[in-house]
């Protein structure tokens, strides 16, 4: 027995691998293995058993070994293709590969061990000298003061990254949570030569943090480290593809789109970035789908364009990073890939999800996929499209040209089966249509949800049995579906004979293509799986007819995705807890381990700085008159304050009435009026910024991420407590499964998530220690219902007023004039 062998395996592994080999028959045998402290393979477990050829490899696996072993019962170690496919695979994920002979008298190292690592911990107090006075950081930061809160939490990232835990952190504002975190990331990525990733939910963090943050907390750590942003692979441009297109421009760019693609041509030779950001124009979505890079479609190394490839640039400039920022949708899409060993971000153990709050609302959308006939036809026109007078568009079209189809049949039998898809999404989706249509007007208790307008239905047990429904809508889906399988079968046949032909560019294109009909057939298949409850499954009429799946609980997802593969999380926003507890965060994202918890109260003198004030005349939500009481209500609020006030609505039907009115009535005051959706949002943000006398009325997106500290921003009118609309089929689905594990759905599900966003909006009011304002809330069910409490006891500490809207009025005007401080009612 070779000394190799000795030095790497112990005694009792080797006695149990021999034993396991011929109790195989002395077939092929696949090991996971560990490593002990010596670096010797002490543990070994049997995986898979073969025959004398082959043996399966497990890729999903919820576990990875330090090495996995392979036995070859010919004694021939040379590695076979599939054996170094797998090495390949694992080594990304640093797994070692051995193969032996079934004597164990001899081995190949495919891949060498990893020796176990030893992670050196960081210092609490280092990590905290850094935010202390006396430490240089006063020249850098200008008015720095210390915080107590700031150096808790600095405290327990140190905890969570040195004991391998999740922490959960509610920072207030004001804390610094970035720094927080920031410095103990770039500490331990720097002493144990790791990296550790940063998700955000918003852009606006993520540019706060590469352009602002990050490189502060370099000038005062005074350590050299790199750092780089993630985006989707599908946000830069593929050189390749575009000097594809390129080269038969008629084949694939519509006329419409041939200035565009003229620019994008110019601006490739001249971009550092190759990002959609960086475009100065922006394009038609069908365009940049078109030239954008995609994971099917990709030739890595081969690509004769690898050296200027954009995407792979911020993939080496993320390997070399010791901090790689991305976002909450990004990550997640990355994480679901890792298995099948088609991941981009490089290897990490620890992971700060700030924004943490959005996390549930990202794992949801990642996890909805939507159909409509738009979807299709986009897809379809890549392949095939009609010239106006002359030849075909589309990347059959192309293949044909290039003569690599088999024959001029094969040309024919493809568009005719396109033709068919079309033909049958068509009748597919207008058939949806006039079913949505009808359902609607017919049934009095319908589950709709009308917005802008639009509905809604789920469909439960009462959809499925409806006659219309069956005899009209399945058998439109079935036609659908068998078109789209025909497809997918003509283009494997044409995959066939590029490959053959050894096309390597061409078939990666038709992968993509093939891999896209999967992706709709998998759709189709949980949309009508009867079975499958782990879905919520709803068709809709927006824009136009849709078929909808969505995950229903995501927990059990974000645990096999993120938790049980990163060593140690942190999970941070200004608002993760009701009435003081984790509980319902905690749930809502399926964390059943034991966690470090944290709640760091702002710094902020609320008392002195902020009061809350709820007018007790306003008439309910649900009363006629509602909507005329909040307009009186908000008119008398923008007479008092003169602007520097932003309007929170819950629906946009809303904010349009009330803007509608109080900009008309208010016309010749000399006051901006500010309303989301009439300029992009962050332009919106920055002129709101610089105005004082400007009201901003926004909903949804602008209930957070709203920085306006200073004078710009002294009043904000919550018009009514943010539920969730029970009407949606995701929400309704999640209220469904809470009933059914015999709890309330409305204090376990909506409260919550009311109190939350409620927190969020309160949050834009004071930024700094010097800013001063109020609150008022619109709603009087905060005072009159019994939950109203849980919402008062979760907002800062700061003085509360009740009374009529006339004396509110009279106090808002004393309070923003500088009078009013320490309001009690």
């Amino acid at each position: 027995m070779s000394r190799k062998i000795v030095e790497l395996f112990t005694d009792e592994v080797l006695k149990n691998i021999y034993n396991e080999i011929k109790t195989s028959y002395n077939n092929e045998v696949l090991f996971f293995s560990w490593l002990n402290e010596e670096g010797k393979i002490n543990r070994v477990e049997v995986i898979a058993r073969g025959n004398e050829e082959c043996v399966s490899f497990p890729i999903q696996r919820s576990y990875l070994p330090d090495v996995v072993i392979h036995n070859h019962p010919n004694g021939v170690l040379r590695p076979s293709e599939a054996d170094m496919s797998i090495a390949s695979f694992i080594a990304q994920h640093g797994v070692g590969f051995i193969i032996v002979n079934n004597e164990l008298t001899d081995m190949y190292v495919a891949v060498e061990p990893v020796q176990k690592k030893v992670y050196h911990p960081i210092s609490n107090e280092e990590c905290i000298s850094y935010l202390s006075s006396g430490s240089g950081i006063e020249k850098i930061i200008e008015s720095f003061e210390e915080r107590e809160g700031q150096k808790i939490m600095v405290r327990e990232v140190c905890r969570s990254f040195n004991e391998d835990k999740m922490a959960l952190i509610e920072a207030g504002t004001g804390i610094g949570k970035t720094f927080a975190y920031l410095i103990p990331a770039i500490e331990w990525a720097i002493v144990n030569h790791e990296r550790v990733v940063i998700s955000t939910n918003t852009i606006n963090l993520q540019e706060q943090l590469l352009k602002k943050d990050i490189p502060t907390v370099k000038k005062i750590m005074r350590k050299d480290f790199e750092y780089s942003l993630m985006k989707g692979r599908g946000n830069y441009i593929c050189v390749n593809r575009v000097m594809e297109i390129s080269q038969d421009l008629f084949s694939f760019i519509d006329d419409e789109e041939r200035e565009q693609f003229d620019e994008i041509l110019a601006w490739i030779r001249k971009t550092d970035d190759g990002s959609l950001s960086d475009l100065p124009f922006t394009p038609s979505p069908t365009l940049w789908e078109k030239v954008n890079s995609k994971t099917e479609t990709c030739m890595g190394a081969r690509c004769k364009y690898f050296s200027e490839c954009f995407f792979n640039r911020i993939k080496r400039y993320a390997l070399r990073s010791h901090i790689v920022i991305t976002n909450h949708h990004y990550f997640l899409a990355d994480s679901s890939l890792s298995d099948s060993g088609a991941s981009v971000l490089p290897s990490y153990t620890r992971v700060v999800f700030d924004e943490a709050h959005r996390l549930e609302d990202s794992a949801t959308s990642f996890f909805t996929k939507s159909l409509n006939e738009y979807v299709v036809k986009v897809l379809l026109n890549q392949l095939h499209k009609y010239g106006k007078g002359k030849s075909d568009k589309g990347y059959i079209s192309y293949l044909k040209k290039k003569g690599l189809l088999k024959d001029s049949t094969q040309y024919e039998n493809v568009i005719k089966i396109i033709d068919e898809v079309k033909m049958c999404s068509e009748s597919l989706f207008a058939e949806l249509g006039n079913f949505i249509e009808v359902y609607v007007q017919n049934e009095s208790n319908y589950r709709v949800e009308q917005k802008n307008p639009y509905q809604v239905i789920e469909i439960d047990e009462k959809i499925r049995n409806n006659h219309q429904w069956i005899s009209n809508v399945l058998s439109k889906i079935g036609d659908f579906y068998r078109s789209v399988s025909s497809l997918e079968n003509f283009l494997l046949e044409i995959r066939r004979f590029l490959n053959s032909k050894k096309r390597e560019l061409e078939t990666k294109q038709i992968d993509g293509y093939i891999t896209r009909l999967i992706d709709l057939l998998q759709t189709i298949d949980i949309f009508l799986k009867d079975e499958e409850t782990d879905y919520v499954k709803w068709v809709e009429n927006r824009k136009r007819p849709t078929i909808s799946i969505s995950l229903i609980d995501v927990g059990a997802q974000l645990g096999e995705m993120i938790y049980d593969k990163a060593k140690s999380l942190i999970m941070t926003s200004a608002t993760l807890t009701v009435k003081g507890e984790f509980n319902f965060i905690k749930n809502r994202l399926g964390i059943k381990t034991l966690t470090v918890d944290a709640k760091i109260d702002s710094p902020f003198d609320y008392n002195r700085q902020m009061a809350v004030m709820i007018p007790n005349d306003i008439v309910e939500p649900q009363h006629p008159f509602y909507i005329n009481n909040i307009i009186s209500a908000i008119e008398g609020i923008i007479r008092k304050t003169g602007g520097s006030t932003l309007i929170l609505f819950t629906s946009y039907a809303t904010l349009n009435r009330v803007y509608s009115d109080i900009s008309e009535r208010l016309s010749s005051e000399g006051i901006v009026f500010l309303k989301q959706g009439d300029i992009p949002r962050q332009v919106l943000l920055d002129y709101f910024k610089h105005q004082k006398n400007a009201v901003l009325f926004g909903t949804e997106s602008f209930w957070e991420g709203v920085d306006v500290p200073g004078e710009n921003l002294q009043c904000v009118v919550i018009t009514k407590l943010p539920f969730k609309v029970p009407t949606d089929p995701v929400i309704r689905s999640r209220l469904k499964r809470i009933e059914q594990d015999g709890k309330n759905s409305f204090i376990n599900y909506l409260l919550p998530l009311a109190v939350i966003k409620t927190k969020q909006g309160v949050g834009r009011l004071i930024r700094k220690r010097t800013d001063r304002g109020i609150i008022v809330v619109l709603d009087r069910r905060i005072i009159t219902r019994n939950y109203g409490d849980i919402f008062i006891k979760s907002l800062p500490e700061a003085s509360l007023y009740i009374s009529g809207l006339k004396d509110i009025l009279s106090i808002v005007k004393r309070y923003i004039g500088g009078e009013g401080v320490g309001l009690s009612s």
